[in-house]
């Protein structure tokens, strides 16, 4: 989450920081609120998923 592709492609530091604050607050949230490790672990795993997918589809169309 963020931009910066390990492979290689295109992707900022701000955006890497924009996602790595994105997940940490999510996380700090999840954890003030009393929700259980796995929880914490499911809602991250989910959003990176997402996010994961998003971007391979917004790839994919812009190749057509």
């Amino acid at each position: 989450v963020g931009g910066t592709a390990i492979a290689g492609g295109h992707g900022s530091a701000m955006r890497t920081l924009g996602g790595a604050l994105l997940i940490s607050t999510i996380s700090d949230v999840l954890l003030l609120r009393g929700f259980s490790t796995g929880v914490q672990i499911l809602v991250k795993g989910v959003l990176v998923l997402v996010v994961v997918i998003t971007v391979h589809v917004r790839t994919t169309r812009n190749r057509r």
